[in-house]
């Protein structure tokens, strides 16, 4: 790889370009394909070296697939992005117009320069940076984007069923995920570039029960319902184990040098944990003060009962109004009771 790679100044006017197209896959009904169309032309423009190295093909309507052949035939790696973003309403507390694409102090405003076409143009522009210098990788490079992600993907999975049907098995994939931020965790105040390497999935779960019909009036004990009821009712409080796999432990001691707080190295001591013996102690004499603080139940008097029969007496109230007195107050006796 050519050290420095040489960058094409006007990556920011580039990027307002494309937020300027407004790709609303959630909005293809009212708004049509012409916008991704455009999309899919700009690029043309804006990257005229990467159309001219790497073949394109066209992955349904909206699924954009660039092939940049390697020196090698080693597996290849795939990088992907998508330009469709959600939609976006004028007047829903943004600072600029959503899809005006302002460049104002030094950044780029507008739907889209995050999720996700300011990734999409980090990817377009190394590629058309490194063809400028002649650089040709080792192994194949697919650039996959979608136009449609904010609504299901279709594009992806036609782009990934189409590996599988020429048996092509990439060695690396990488989605969006990440970004680089001044604080990636509160305690670190570092810039960092956040790589995700896992991502939570999700599981449809049917379930289904067969009672006994019946009448109304003489329902059974535990009915169809109640037992899908107490069913789901046991799943919520039993998650996945949790775990600390080795790129979360790799991550956490990559930024323990750069924490702050009194966990961290700038305090020059670290919190006792529960447990250890002074702690203990400072718990046991806190314990020991509430107890002694607590107030003692008032003394309330319980009369005798009456030494011979006689009608029940009305119902006396304590007049203590504490909830131990409450609950020690004579209750009447009748006779022979």
């Amino acid at each position: 790889m050519p050290d420095p790679v040489t960058v094409r100044p006007g990556a920011a006017e580039r990027l307002s370009r494309m937020v300027q197209l407004p790709t609303v896959s959630a909005e293809f009904e009212e708004r049509g394909l012409a916008d991704f169309d455009r999309f899919r032309d700009l690029l043309a423009e804006l990257y005229p070296l990467v159309h001219e190295h790497l073949a394109f093909e066209q992955v349904t309507d909206v699924g954009l697939l660039y092939h940049w052949r390697g020196a090698g035939d080693g597996d290849p790696v795939v990088l992907m992005g998508h330009f469709d973003v959600v939609p976006a309403v004028d007047d829903d507390g943004w600072t600029f117009p959503p899809f005006e694409g302002r460049i104002h102090d030094g950044s780029v405003w507008g739907r889209g320069t995050l999720d996700d076409k300011g990734p999409l143009l980090v990817v377009l522009e190394a590629v058309e940076n490194l063809l400028a210098d002649g650089f040709v990788p080792e192994r194949d490079v697919y650039l996959s984007f979608g136009g449609n992600e904010e609504s299901h993907g279709a594009a992806a999975r036609a782009a990934a069923d189409l590996f599988q049907d020429r048996g092509i098995t990439p060695w690396l994939v990488l989605d969006e995920g990440g970004a680089v931020v001044d604080a990636p965790l509160p305690f670190v105040h570092v810039p960092a570039a956040m790589v995700g390497v896992g991502e939570k999935g999700i599981v449809t779960v049917r379930l289904s029960a067969l009672g006994e019909g019946g009448h109304a009036s003489t329902p059974p004990a535990t009915t169809a319902t109640a037992r899908i009821a107490r069913a789901v009712h046991r799943l919520s409080p039993n998650p996945f184990p949790k775990r600390t796999p080795r790129s979360l432990r790799t991550m956490l001691s990559t930024f323990a040098p750069h924490t702050r707080g009194r966990s961290g190295s700038c305090s020059g001591r670290s919190p006792r944990r529960r447990g250890s013996p002074r702690a203990s102690s400072r718990a046991s004499t806190a314990s020991r003060r509430r107890s002694s603080a607590r107030p003692s139940p008032p003394p309330c008097s319980r009369a005798a009962p009456p030494p011979t029969c006689s009608p029940p007496a009305p119902p006396r109230r304590s007049t203590c109004a504490s909830p131990w007195a409450r609950r020690w107050a004579p209750r009447p006796r009748a006779c022979g009771a």
